[in-house]
């Protein structure tokens, strides 16, 4: 409905200039990676060797949810890309 915090924009005015957004990040996206809310432990960065013991280590703990959303690559700057899955 187009509601959103106001540090959202805040967020993405910081931010966001130094972001090339991959095809499928739509407005909404952007929002809701910048919400403010989600801040504090949303992301983890993990070796990937050790991603299915980290992640078994989450559910052994009671996390409610756990999934590789991203991966870093050598480079510059910050792209984001999306895919959806089914």
């Amino acid at each position: 409905q187009g509601i959103h915090p106001g540090a959202t924009r805040r967020n993405l005015d910081y931010f966001g200039v130094g972001i090339t957004w991959g095809e499928g990040i739509t407005t909404e996206d952007q929002k809701l990676l910048a919400d403010p809310q989600t801040s504090g432990g949303l992301l983890f960065a993990v070796d990937p060797a050790q991603v299915d013991a980290f992640q078994a280590a989450l559910n052994e703990r009671g996390s409610l949810a756990a999934a590789v959303v991203g991966r870093l690559v050598e480079g510059s700057g910050t792209r984001v890309l999306a895919s959806r899955s089914g």
